[in-house]
């Protein structure tokens, strides 16, 4: 636009004759932002793809197993795999993203 909206006092920014005839029309165009927004809120914002979730099989089996259900039933396009571990699985190196034990690990600095 090639012309000045604010001016800078030592009070701070002080609005212009142009910043205050430009001033209803950004309201308007926020205002209407805000609506659009409100209207296609979330429509992209579903969880997809893969997490992979170790823990011991008693807190998958009587715990976990019944909630993630519930939670794959929100969330249709997310794919959850509950491994059992002791058998090993490195988060170092992604084969788990997530990893439930019920002792403090002895390597890493997971929970400094």
């Amino acid at each position: 636009m090639q012309t000045q909206l604010f001016f800078r006092t030592e009070k701070g920014c002080q609005i212009t004759p142009a910043g205050e005839a430009l001033l209803p029309y950004a309201e308007r165009l926020e205002s209407t932002t805000i609506r659009l927004e409100e209207r296609i809120s979330g429509q992209d914002k579903q969880l997809s793809g893969c997490i992979r979730i170790g823990t011991p099989d008693g807190i998958g089996n009587c715990y976990l197993a019944a909630w993630l259900s519930r939670f794959q039933d929100r969330h249709p396009a997310l794919d959850v795999e509950l491994i059992p571990v002791p058998m090993y699985y490195s988060l170092s190196k992604r084969e788990i993203d997530i990893l439930i034990t019920v002792t403090r690990p002895k390597v890493g600095n997971e929970f400094k």
